[in-house]
């Protein structure tokens, strides 16, 4: 009798969507750079845009604050890196958060974990101290929902609170985007990150939301 192996770990990664594939194969002959004014770079400028726009119609995005990305670990760098490195601000962050997000935190002076309970939920008593506390504008980084434990962050109601004190939220939604909708002008998220290959796309592919008034500074310099 034959034996077919039942994948279920969705949560880690998902296989290709038929859609998707589709398409891959359909673009695998658009090779020109968007850059270029002749028309294989338009037709490939046009494949951009129109990605771009169904990633922001998919968060309730505007279009010019999508960004591509490596994937999602490269989503969350850009994002925190980019925001820390640009202002003078303090980190406050979950330390269940993914592992791209603990080893980018560490590398700096004004990181400091937050206290989460046995369920990964952040401490909003300590959250609010940290906030009550400290001068220096807040950059708080917390993940939507954890992949491993399943537990769902009361977002909007901590971005209301960091929002009061004037500070920043980078939302990590790589874990919650497959399931849970997002909709960044409802939360009024500043920034989040995720990756394409937990919605049955390419590894390697990843997308960062940031509100066009904040500034980052690049990791990559260039056109």
């Amino acid at each position: 009798m034959d034996r077919k192996n039942i994948y279920l770990d969705y949560a880690a990664t998902c296989p290709f969507s038929e859609t998707v594939k589709e398409s891959i194969i359909s673009m695998l002959d658009i090779y020109g750079n968007p850059s270029s004014l002749h028309k294989l770079g338009t037709q490939a400028k046009q494949v951009l845009s129109e990605a771009r726009k169904s990633v922001a119609e998919f968060i309730n995005a505007d279009v010019e604050d999508i960004y591509f990305t490596l994937g999602g670990a490269a989503s969350n760098t850009f994002g925190i890196r980019g925001y820390y490195q640009k202002h003078d601000c303090c980190i406050l962050y979950s330390p269940a958060a993914h592992k791209s997000v603990l080893e980018c935190v560490k590398r700096y002076r004004y990181a400091f974990p937050l206290k989460v309970d046995c369920y990964g939920l952040i401490d909003w008593d300590d959250l609010k101290e940290w906030l009550d506390t400290r001068d220096i504008k807040p950059f708080v980084v917390i993940e939507y929902s954890n992949s491993e434990i399943g537990t769902i962050q009361d977002v909007k109601k901590l971005i209301d609170l960091v929002h009061f004190y004037n500070g920043i939220v980078y939302l990590d939604c790589t874990g919650s985007v497959p399931t849970v909708p997002l909709d960044v002008k409802k939360l009024d998220i500043d920034m989040c990150g995720f990756s394409g290959h937990k919605l049955g796309g390419l590894k390697g592919c990843g997308v960062l939301y940031k509100k066009q008034k904040i500034e980052l500074e690049p990791l990559i310099y260039g056109s």
